[in-house]
């Protein structure tokens, strides 16, 4: 298996907090987040092109990352690696007893998840896309 980078990296903010969190990137680092999206799984997601930050909150009181929220408190969530071959790299954990719990993505862009358990904490998402800027 081979990780390319860091595709990007996930913090957890409550959906009253999201707004002023995102704010506050913005004053203080510069940021510059697209605007609020919906995802049908029930996230709010603000995103920030340059750097790959994705702000997240739950959209209802009593969907998972409420609950995660709520046994861990705001902050990092997750973080998403680019690798090179996701198959390769699914067979690579499977190996080592560590599957999905996820499957999913775009079809340009799929995606596999991993739960927090297996990595320290923190859940891990592996995506295999092309990427125009460092791929050429």
């Amino acid at each position: 298996m081979q990780v390319i980078d860091i595709d990007r990296v996930l913090l957890v903010a409550s959906r009253e907090e999201l707004d002023a969190t995102k704010e506050r990137y913005e004053t203080l680092l510069g940021l510059s987040f697209n605007d609020l999206v919906e995802w049908d799984t029930g996230m709010l997601v603000y995103y920030d092109d340059r750097t790959g930050l994705e702000l997240i909150a739950p959209a209802s009181a009593d969907d998972d990352i409420a609950g995660y929220l709520d046994r861990n408190g705001p902050g990092l969530y997750g973080l998403a690696f680019r690798v090179e071959d996701l198959a390769a790299a699914k067979a690579h954990l499977a190996d080592h007893g560590v599957e999905p719990i996820i499957e999913g993505g775009l079809e340009s862009a799929p995606e596999l998840i991993y739960h927090p358990k297996e990595f320290g904490g923190v859940y891990t998402v592996l995506t295999e896309y092309h990427h125009p800027i460092t791929e050429g």
